[in-house]
């Protein structure tokens, strides 16, 4: 998934913007597979050299735990292989209840693995004798642990990767839309009530709310200084429902571009009541099924669909390159670059080319990462678990196709 970013100039305010970033960190998204991650991350040479950490465990687990999957796997029809990520595995991360990361909380989640664990699996994985061709316990039992040492693996990799950009990530939370979500769904009525008398809340609230005013105004791409200023005024003269409405608007407009096709491409036309876009075709006409059936499948809607047309002179594309990170060149580009060591059969592989060919049609990611200074931790959520865009336990839905066929008025 591409990763977006605004690089904010503390010093004059911005337009907060859903830029694409693509594989700038060379990380996926934060629900992806440890497969999914680049080669060279989870090499030997790039494993973390600090005082010893709890979590440093599945650094060894995590490959073995992977090794053991292939060696279940390899007389297995390519139909009954043992796959860990599954059409409805992913729930999604929502704003409520945000995923963070760091060394303490990394090393909590996994001393809970080691607790937890059934003995017959513990002896393999965290053991070091041969590992067996029959599984210790049921199936359903294993694939729940080994999906969860895989999890705890991923987001193992991921903090290795993405701590020496705790100053980029730390612009990032302009793009923290749970103020204006949290506030926007309180109502007008019930708000401006609550905070006319403010200092009367418990300090718990008080804390909340000044925090959700705050993000408003920061999301508006205001750089810190003035939403200090104009919170700390607020406060004193009892207007921070004041502060909230001003901002509201500009804060709202910058959420939404994270659903919206702004650069439409020219090469989608309208035919009926279906779209249709010329696509390259790969040489390999595995490959080319692969992108047609998913596509189409995913691309849809009751009354119509889009449809690929193959052409040999079409720009939209697909390449396969060994152990790297799937993404587009550009939001609304037209090379699709996906991991040829990844099974075209497997659903992270399906559910990948579904997502990115999102980016070759115009849409951007509409989740968010950044790093929190209060909590010393990188914070992600998404903004619509049912958005194909947003999460993997997304599909097409009516925002996507709102906006598809705003961009491609039928």
């Amino acid at each position: 998934m591409l990763i977006l970013f605004l690089i904010l100039k503390y010093w004059s305010p911005v337009e907060a913007s859903p830029n694409n970033h693509h594989h700038y960190m060379g990380l996926p998204d934060i629900e992806a597979s440890s497969t999914a991650y680049p080669a060279e991350l989870r090499s030997q040479n790039n494993l973390v050299a600090e005082p010893p950490q709890a979590w440093h465990n599945v650094l060894k687990v995590g490959p073995r735990n992977l090794e053991w999957l292939n060696l279940l796997n390899a007389d297995r029809k390519p139909e009954d292989k043992i796959q860990l990520s599954t059409p409805g595995s992913s729930k999604g991360i929502p704003m409520e209840d945000p995923f963070r990361y760091n060394d303490p909380l990394l090393n909590e989640r996994w001393v809970q693995i080691e607790k937890d664990m059934p003995a017959a699996l513990k002896d393999v994985l965290l053991g070091t004798a041969s590992l067996p061709k029959q599984l210790p316990v049921d199936l359903e039992t294993y694939r729940l642990w080994a999906r969860k040492v895989d999890v705890l693996y991923s987001h193992s990799l991921r903090w290795n990767g993405m701590r020496k950009n705790i100053p980029y990530f730390r612009t990032q939370k302009i793009f923290d839309f749970r103020g204006l979500r949290f506030l926007s769904n309180i109502g007008d009525d019930k708000l401006k009530a609550e905070l006319s008398v403010f200092s009367t809340l418990p300090a718990d609230r008080q804390k909340q709310l000044k925090g959700w005013v705050w993000d408003v105004c920061f999301n508006s791409a205001k750089y810190e200084t003035p939403c200090d200023s104009a919170v700390n005024r607020a406060l004193r003269d009892n207007s921070l429902f004041d502060v909230f409405k001003r901002y509201q608007t500009d804060a709202a407009k910058n959420y939404e571009k994270f659903f919206e096709v702004t650069v439409p491409r020219k090469d989608v036309k309208a035919v009926g009541g279906n779209l249709e876009m010329p696509f390259k075709p790969s040489q390999i006409e595995a490959i080319n099924q692969f992108v047609k059936k998913n596509v189409e499948d995913e691309w849809k809607w009751p009354t119509g669909k889009l449809n690929l047309n193959f052409d040999s002179s079409a720009l939209a594309n697909i390449r396969f390159v060994p152990g790297t990170v799937a993404y587009v060149d550009e939001v609304g580009g037209n090379q699709i670059t996906m991991d040829s060591q990844i099974s075209l059969d497997a659903w992270d592989s399906q559910w990948t080319i579904r997502h990115e060919y999102g980016h070759v049609l115009g849409f951007p990611d509409c989740y968010i990462e950044f790093w929190d200074d209060t909590e010393q931790a990188f914070v992600s959520y998404q903004f619509d678990l049912d958005n194909l865009m947003c999460s993997r336990a997304g599909k097409f839905n009516e925002r996507n196709k709102s906006e598809l066929l705003k961009a491609y008025p039928l």
